[in-house]
C-alpha cells in the first residue's frame, strides 16, 4: 500500500481602509490548494493497444501504457488582491484593482520509455531479426504466420 501525507496552513486575510471619506483601499491575501484528481493519483498501469502487426514486419510502434503518481502533492497558490475605490457621488464610484496568483506544484505528464512487468515485444529485437534471416535463408516467405510458427 502506498501512503502519502501532507499538511497545509491556509490563511486568508481581508482588510479595507478608508483613506478619505470618499476613497477606500482594499487588500486580500489567501493561500489555497487543489488536490490532484484520482486519475492523476492512480498508480495502476493502463495499457493502450498495441501494433496491428509484428513490429519487425512494419507493424508500427509497440503498445503504450499510462499511469498516475500516488505521491503527487497538491497544487498551491498564493493569491493577492488590491483595489482602490473612489466614491465621487452618492450613487457612483470608480474602482481599480489588481489580482495576482502565484502557483506552485503544477501536475504535468511526460513520456517515459520503460519495460512494464518485464514483458518484451517478441516481434522486435535481435531474436526476431535472426528468425527473419533464418526464414529467408530457407526460402520461406516472411509474414506474421511464419514468423511465429518456427
Amino acid at each position: 500500500m502506498i501512503k502519502n501525507t501532507y499538511d497545509h496552513l491556509l490563511p486568508s486575510l481581508d482588510f479595507d481602509i478608508d483613506l478619505q471619506e470618499d476613497l477606500k483601499a482594499r487588500f486580500s491575501y489567501s493561500k489555497t490548494i487543489a488536490r490532484p484528481s484520482y486519475g492523476q493519483l492512480n498508480s495502476a498501469a493502463q495499457v493502450q493497444g498495441g501494433p496491428p502487426a509484428p513490429t519487425i514486419l512494419g507493424g508500427g510502434l509497440p503498445g503504450g501504457a499510462s499511469s498516475g503518481n500516488p505521491n503527487l502533492i497538491p497544487l498551491e497558490s498564493d493569491n493577492y488582491d488590491f483595489s482602490l475605490e473612489w466614491y465621487f457621488a452618492d450613487t457612483s464610484y470608480v474602482s481599480a484593482g489588481y489580482f495576482e496568483k502565484r502557483v506552485n506544484n503544477f501536475v504535468g505528464s511526460e513520456p517515459v520509455t520503460q519495460n512494464f512487468f518485464g514483458l518484451r515485444d517478441p516481434s522486435a529485437g535481435p531474436r526476431a531479426q535472426q528468425a527473419i534471416d533464418d526464414l529467408s535463408a530457407q526460402g520461406i516467405p516472411v509474414n506474421e504466420t511464419s514468423s511465429f510458427s518456427i
